[in-house]
């Protein structure tokens, strides 16, 4: 098993490029938190909703794991996203 770091990274690149298989394997693994942070501050959902990645957004969202309501560069990320993406992110903000 690699360590956490590579693992991370591996997920991030995943998530970049559009990987879903390796992104539906990390997915499956309970342990995995899916809402780590990069060095920038991003986290692999805040970055596909910048990059408008739809189906990996949907993905990430449908586990039930992704916080919504973390802020990068001090703003939500409802308040960064395209109003094409809103709807969808709303849909699970449960707070």
């Amino acid at each position: 098993m690699p360590p956490i770091f590579e693992k991370q990274a591996i997920f991030f690149i995943a998530c970049l490029i559009g990987e879903v298989s390796i992104i539906q394997q990390f997915l499956r693994d309970p342990q995995f938190d899916i809402n780590f942070r990069m060095q920038n501050g991003e986290t692999p959902f805040i970055y596909c909703c910048l990059q408008e990645k739809r189906d990996i957004i949907q993905m990430l969202l449908e586990t039930g794991n992704v916080n919504i309501r973390m802020r990068v560069k001090g703003k939500r990320v409802t308040e960064i996203v395209s109003n094409d993406l809103l709807p969808l992110i709303k849909k699970y903000d449960t707070g």
